[in-house]
C-alpha cells in the first residue's frame, strides 16, 4: 500500500491536483501511523492540512484532523 500511494502522491503533484494530492498524502500518513513511523506520518497530515485548508476540502480536513490525533 505504501508505494502505491507514494506512486499516487508523484502523480497528483503532477498532475496539479492538489484535492487529490491532500487526501492522498493523509492516506499515506495512516500507513505510517500504522507502521508507527508517527514523526513522518504527521508531516504527511501537516502537509495535507495545509492543502487541504487552500482547497477547502471540507472531508479532508475532517479526516485529516481526525488522524492527527493519532500521528502527534
Amino acid at each position: 500500500a505504501e508505494a502505491f500511494l507514494q506512486a499516487s502522491v508523484s502523480c497528483f503533484d503532477l498532475e496539479n491536483d492538489p484535492v487529490a494530492l491532500g487526501r492522498t498524502l493523509t492516506n499515506l500518513a495512516v500507513v505510517h501511523i500504522h507502521l508507527l513511523n508517527h514523526r513522518y506520518a504527521s508531516d504527511l497530515l501537516d502537509q495535507a492540512y495545509i492543502l487541504q485548508q487552500g482547497t477547502g476540502d471540507v472531508l479532508g480536513l475532517a479526516l485529516t484532523r481526525h488522524n492527527m490525533r493519532y500521528a502527534h
